[in-house]
């Protein structure tokens, strides 16, 4: 996923990934509430925002990225 957006967006994206398997929800709020909510891992967030859950969908991932960009 990584390889595909920086070959879309180059420096103006970056992406991590976070294994929250046993940690403290507590340092992510917006995780923490998701989970709460019943919405399934994974979870997508851009620019801090939570965007999408239950999997990571590529397109739809580049279409949320290209409306913020565009916005700008």
């Amino acid at each position: 996923m990584e390889e595909e957006l920086k070959k879309g967006f180059g420096d103006k994206v970056s992406v991590s990934y976070t294994d929250l398997t046993g940690k403290d929800l507590t340092q992510y709020p917006e995780i923490k509430k998701l989970t709460t909510m019943g919405y399934p891992a994974p979870y997508v967030i851009i620019q801090g925002k939570p965007k999408f859950a239950g999997g990571v969908m590529a397109d739809r991932i580049k279409e949320a990225i290209n409306s913020l960009l565009k916005a700008k």
